[in-house]
């Protein structure tokens, strides 16, 4: 947030000047100016490395949960399997696995939710640094 505060602080200088009469051109304080945009030159590469942590940390939470995601999917189709073989009646096996299936993937598909709302907080988060 550091740039964001010495942007403003230069905004504001500059918005502060005294303008030259009918002119557009103000009157401001170059060291003032040099100051502040070498706090810039400073704290801008901590800012961006900070927005490509933040964006790497998105991207390994996204992978980690297209992993549970497929590992619960895998761990349902393997316990439909199970069930199929191990039922004396095929249509109660069915059935039983159509729930399973259905469970995991609304499972899958909330996971995926809160995931992607982490991700936009992230790249909020992200933004806001940049």
């Amino acid at each position: 947030m550091a740039v964001i505060d010495t942007l403003k602080k230069l905004e504001d200088l500059v918005a502060d000047a005294s303008h030259l009469p009918f002119s557009d051109k103000a009157l401001v304080n170059d060291d003032e100016i040099v100051h502040l945009v070498e706090e810039l030159r400073m704290d801008l590469p901590k800012e961006l490395n900070r927005a490509a942590e933040i964006m790497q940390e998105q991207e390994n939470i996204i992978g980690r949960a297209r992993e549970e995601a497929k590992d619960i999917v895998d761990s349902a189709q393997t316990r439909a399997n199970q069930l199929l073989e191990e039922s004396e009646i095929v249509i109660q096996a069915k059935e039983r696995a159509r729930a399973i299936m259905h469970q995991t993937q609304e499972q899958a598909r909330e996971l995926m939710e809160q995931t992607q709302a982490n991700a936009a907080r992230l790249q909020s988060d992200a933004d806001a640094y940049a």
